[in-house]
């Protein structure tokens, strides 16, 4: 059986080294073949310059100064280094910002504006954010600014989070800090929270997901069962309410079903009790949803849509559209729950009726659609900066160029990333008895697989940029694990 595990999880590897490939070589096609940023060479020169200090840098600290009576006073400095950033970002791009599309939408409502059907009874995260800025608006106004604000505080905290959940993963305040260190220092993320919605929330949650699992794993090591199904418990909890941000609760739920069968399937007595403790998270993950969602319902007078997923299937298999938003297809579902007056079951039916005629017609053309959602999803790191010009008046002529230069500067920090994600997967194919950073993985390649079939933008995968860092970090010390033979992974 253990051979069988063994067998899988370096299957499960492999096929994560291809996709992170697959991206990483989308990523290069568009810098280099599609030249869509057009590139100055002192560009270039600056990101390679920053790459090298920072591994340099890395070494040096490996060896110098990560003394342990240092270390109060490395993390404060990284924790202050990262409200600076934000306070600088703020001074320099949000001053003007006024929020466009679905987020002037949500800013409205927040600020006093009445709910609109069925766009709200179908996408329900805009309720819950716009019920948050409602809250927030009540003690400090209703300006742009303050939403920006909020969004800065919460990404503070997801910054400490993720440091405690790096923590928990690699037992090491080294790849810990680094792996904070690439989060805050990511242009497109910083450029991204003057843009308002759910996004840092989104970030939040999943994080506040992670740092359960891990605890309810360390603890089920230890066979502590009491606290093992107290975090299990809270970890069900964490997915019902990221859900009503972004459906990611249930790859969430997978993945620890998947990782735990792979890694903790021991002993007849320990395997009663990971049952019961995956039922308990399974159901408390349920009933966070079913509990939440009557609310909803009050707080708008109509019953909201449970599941509205066919309608980012509708979308996201358009083969006319390459799978992106567009005005004739999104409206699809949203007229057919008008058509049958809320009764979403059967406005279900009649979309579903509508996709699977949809795709025996458009069959041949799915692996074409498949490589053009690739490159929307995955090809670039502008999407931070672009919706940040977006929000930005026709006076800010030279902020917005200055914004363009920075997207050039992310584009380039993200095929790094990717890079040493790469170098990190590859590693794992032979170290790989890290349930946590197994689990990390596993919910990587199934939002991978889910951007495949829905409605996907090229933000969408800002939220999961703290997975990014956590990953390239990892890949990061297997390099100087390799270069300079520091037993910076072995060591912890």
């Amino acid at each position: 059986m253990k051979n069988i595990n063994d067998i899988l999880k370096r299957v499960f590897y492999v096929v994560t080294t291809i996709i992170i490939a697959i991206i990483f070589i989308t990523a290069i096609n568009e810098l280099v073949i599609s030249n869509k940023l057009n590139y100055s060479m002192r560009q270039f020169l600056f990101v390679f310059l920053v790459g090298a200090f920072l591994i340099v840098s890395l070494y040096v600290a490996n060896k110098i100064i990560f003394l342990k009576r240092f270390y109060f006073f490395i993390v404060t400095g990284v924790f202050v280094f990262s409200i600076f950033i934000k306070y600088i970002v703020f001074l320099l791009f949000f001053k003007d910002v006024y929020p466009t599309s679905d987020y002037l939408f949500a800013y409205h409502v927040g600020a006093g504006g009445s709910f609109q059907f069925p766009y709200h009874a179908i996408f329900y995260h805009w309720i819950v954010i716009t019920q948050i800025y409602k809250f927030v608006f009540y003690f400090f106004g209703d300006s742009v600014r303050t939403a920006i604000i909020l969004n800065m505080v919460v990404s503070t905290i997801a910054t400490g989070l993720l440091y405690l959940v790096a923590m928990l993963l690699f037992k090491n305040i080294k790849m810990a800090l680094t792996t904070v260190l690439i989060f805050i220092s990511w242009p497109s993320y910083q450029l991204y929270m003057g843009v308002l919605g759910t996004d840092q929330f989104i970030v939040l949650c999943l994080l506040s997901s992670f740092f359960f699992v891990f605890k309810w794993m360390d603890f089920l090591e230890v066979g502590n069962v009491r606290k093992s199904f107290l975090y299990l418990a809270l970890a069900g909890l964490s997915f019902g309410i990221t859900d009503f941000f972004k459906q990611f609760g249930i790859i969430l739920l997978l993945a620890v079903i998947m990782a735990s069968t792979l890694y903790f399937l021991k002993g007849k007595q320990k395997k009663i009790f990971l049952l019961a403790g995956l039922i308990t998270m399974a159901l408390i993950y349920i009933g966070t949803k079913a509990m939440i969602f009557p609310y909803l319902d009050q707080l708008v007078g109509i019953k909201v849509d449970r599941n509205p997923s066919i309608h980012y299937l509708v979308v996201g298999l358009d083969t006319e559209h390459d799978g992106k938003y567009n005005l004739e297809t999104t409206r699809i579902y949203p007229n057919n729950v008008k058509k049958y007056n809320y009764n979403y079951k059967m406005a279900k039916i009649e979309t579903k009726k509508y996709l699977k005629n949809k795709l025996e017609l458009d069959f041949k053309k799915l692996p074409t659609l498949i490589v053009e959602k690739n490159k929307l999803t995955w090809g670039d790191d502008i999407a931070g900066g672009t919706w940040l010009i977006a929000s930005l008046g026709k006076k800010s002529i030279p902020l917005k160029n200055l914004i363009y230069k920075i997207n050039n500067i992310s584009q380039l920090y993200y095929i790094g990333i990717l890079f040493l994600m790469l170098i990190g997967s590859l590693w794992s194919i032979k170290n790989f008895n890290n349930p946590k950073l197994f689990f990390v993985n596993l919910f990587f390649v199934g939002v991978f697989f889910i951007f495949i079939i829905s409605e996907t933008q090229g933000r969408y995968k800002i939220p999961l940029y703290p997975i990014f860092s956590i990953m390239s970090s990892y890949g990061l010390f297997g390099v100087l694990e390799v270069v300079f033979q520091s037993n910076s992974i072995k060591n912890k």
